[in-house]
């Protein structure tokens, strides 16, 4: 307080509301969902439209967006609202979910804190896959640690689309998905 902060702090801060940090992106808005006839088509429906029913239950009538981020947490926000997580640690951030559990220690029980923690590195995977989804791993492990948690363990689950389509069908620059799937698996 009362004294400008030091470029450390300027640095930290800015990393913080990084896009690579907050994940802005998944802030921009679903203008249409169409969901292609196929094998999964009922499933997909049902849903779609349970998310939408959550988003009526949890915000009411709104022209609130629909986003990833939004898709991502509407079910905790219901069960929120339902009061179905009485030990959820609630704060502004949701880059991970904590909630509160007591723990029996030889000092007696303490209130411990449990993350969760989700990290997407899709675009350096689709890049560079080994690379992508080793930093992936790192940043599921960092950003717990930087909350002062114990990590103790982690999954690598490759956000890639059907590896088993052909190479012909890959977008010219892009990598196939089957090169993504395998790279990123090793």
């Amino acid at each position: 307080e009362n004294r400008d902060p030091s470029i450390t702090e300027i640095k930290v801060i800015d990393t913080y509301w990084s896009d690579h940090c907050r994940h802005t992106t998944f802030s921009t808005a679903i203008e249409k969902v169409n969901i292609e006839e196929g094998l999964y088509t009922r499933a997909l429906v049902k849903s779609y439209e349970a998310y939408l029913k959550s988003r009526e239950f949890v915000y009411g009538e709104t022209n609130r967006d629909e986003t990833l981020m939004d898709i991502a947490v509407i079910t905790m926000k219901e069960m929120r609202k339902r009061g179905l997580l009485e030990d959820l640690d609630a704060s502004d951030e949701i880059n991970a979910c904590s909630i509160k559990v007591n723990i029996e220690t030889n000092n007696g029980t303490e209130e411990y804190l449990v993350m969760f923690k989700n990290e997407t590195h899709n675009h350096p995977t689709e890049i560079e896959p080994f690379g992508g989804a080793a930093t992936c791993l790192g940043g599921a492990i960092r950003d717990p640690l930087s909350g002062r948690t114990y990590v103790y363990q982690a999954m690598r689950v490759t956000g890639a689309a059907d590896p088993t389509v052909s190479i012909e069908e890959t977008l010219k620059g892009k990598l196939p998905q089957r090169t993504i799937t395998l790279g990123a698996a090793h």
